[in-house]
């Protein structure tokens, strides 16, 4: 009888650790749930990514370069602007950029070039940049083309 009580009590043992074993690792498998939920939703919310914004503070001229070239007339005309840019970064982490260009399209048409000089962007913070553009216009006969407006030829007016 004795055997049988000492097998009954062992069960007991083995149960209760069996028991503690299910509920132990049940926490565990709950707190890593959570845990992900808690990353899913942090990442599609506060750290998802945003793009920056950029203000225009201030635009001086540099320089201007025409020039016209003959028997066939052109005309172009260079100016150079400098530019001081303010870019706003919402996201929650800062982003380090090198030297950049930047190009200004008009109607399909490549009218200029900035260069953008290197910086640190920091997190939901702005930061003031320098950059030089150079606008390049030109004229001729098979280019109707000024200061970014289109002129009319004689054909088309009549």
């Amino acid at each position: 009888m004795t055997t049988g009580s000492h097998d009954h009590h062992h069960d007991d043992n083995k149960s209760k650790r069996r028991r503690r074993c299910v509920i132990v690792g049940g926490g565990i498998l709950l707190l890593l749930l959570l845990f992900f939920i808690i990353m899913l939703i942090l990442a599609l919310t506060v750290f998802k990514p945003k793009q920056p914004s950029t203000k225009l503070l201030s635009a001086t001229v540099e320089g201007v370069s025409p020039r016209i070239s003959f028997p066939v007339v052109s005309v172009q005309l260079n100016i150079t602007l400098n530019l001081t840019v303010e870019v706003h970064n919402p996201n929650k982490a800062s982003f380090k950029h090198g030297v950049g260009k930047s190009f200004v399209y008009y109607r399909g048409i490549q009218m200029g070039e900035a260069e953008l000089s290197p910086g640190l962007i920091p997190s939901s913070g702005s930061e003031i940049l320098g950059c030089r553009l150079t606008v390049q216009t030109m004229e001729s006969p098979e280019e109707p083309f000024k200061l970014g407006r289109w002129k009319e030829s004689s054909d088309a007016a009549s």
